[in-house]
């Protein structure tokens, strides 16, 4: 009686360790089909700009943009082209805080961190 209540309690748990184990690849293999989804021009039209509040005076400003809303503004609405391998701070009108567009080379990085 003891040996089947054993084997019945290891089979459980064999089938149990199998079934979450698919669930985890099954959830990997969705998030990186979904983070492969994404171009590298998407990428960088999401996450090459923020908004900083400026900590230090030797930051080079490089010019000004208008105030957008910056929770849907990209840095082509703010007119601006991005470097390869400079980051750019421009002042924001009407406020104290600071526009961050991120180098090329940064975004690069960034992107194939998230796509691997």
């Amino acid at each position: 009686m003891n040996k089947i209540l054993l084997f019945s309690l290891f089979v459980g748990c064999v089938v149990s360790v199998n079934a979450q184990t698919s669930v985890n690849q099954k959830t990997v293999k969705e998030t990186a089909a979904v983070s492969k989804s994404i171009s590298f021009d998407e990428f960088c039209l999401k996450n090459a700009t923020q908004i900083i509040v400026e900590t230090s005076k030797s930051i080079k400003v490089t010019g000004s943009v208008p105030a957008l809303d910056t929770k849907i503004a990209t840095y082509k609405d703010y007119g601006v082209v991005l470097k390869e391998n400079e980051a750019q701070y421009f002042t924001i009108e009407g406020s104290t805080n600071l526009l961050k567009v991120e180098s090329l080379y940064r975004l690069r990085l960034m992107y194939n961190q998230t796509t691997k």
